[in-house]
């Protein structure tokens, strides 16, 4: 009977590493996208010349929010 549970739970954790690894490959594809995007964003912005303190301000709170996500 031990034995039973023991093969159950090794069977449901070998699982849940399945499914935490597919997550972290799509949690790397999709911040590979962000990066993409950010840099296509950023090259926008630097084809903007006027503007230059909107700029200035969303270049600093858009790395302010990529703190609070890459630490949180």
């Amino acid at each position: 009977m031990g034995f039973g549970f023991w093969v159950l739970g090794f069977g449901f954790w070998v699982l849940g590493f399945g499914f935490w690894v597919l997550g972290f490959g799509f949690w790397v594809l999709g911040f590979g996208f962000w990066v993409l995007g950010f840099g296509f964003w950023v090259l926008g912005f630097g084809k903007m010349k006027k503007y230059l303190r909107l700029k200035i301000f969303f270049l600093f709170v858009v790395c302010c929010l990529e703190v609070i996500i890459l630490v949180g």
